[in-house]
């Protein structure tokens, strides 16, 4: 999983929630979370807007991570988990769901 090592998302690896991705500029801020698992473990600011990707598709650079789980500032911090879910190479879905989580996220196949 590259983005644990800091590198930015491409479109390519969304997996578009049924509802779609919604409005989006560029610029706009994102969290980022496996299917199944609600806690988002990065986020980042749009590089297109959601008019661009429905003119392109899923092509090119999507999302320029500012922090992810895992990284300096995360490590500045008590170095807690949000869910045994996480490790430090990957984000798995979680057995047990949360009883409410609500976050404005993209969601990446690995």
């Amino acid at each position: 999983m590259q983005v644990l090592g800091g590198a930015d998302l491409f479109l390519q690896g969304l997996i578009v929630p049924q509802g779609g991705l919604g409005d989006f500029s560029a610029g706009d801020l994102r969290a980022v979370s496996v299917p199944g698992n609600p806690f988002p473990f990065a986020v980042g600011t749009m590089e297109v807007g959601s008019s661009e990707v429905a003119r392109t598709g899923l092509k090119g650079k999507g999302l320029k991570l500012l922090h992810f789980f895992g990284d300096q500032l995360w490590g500045l911090g008590d170095k807690a988990s949000p869910d045994p879910s996480f490790t430090p190479t990957r984000i798995f879905p979680m057995k047990v769901k949360p009883k409410a989580c609500s976050s404005a996220a993209f969601s990446m196949s690995f």
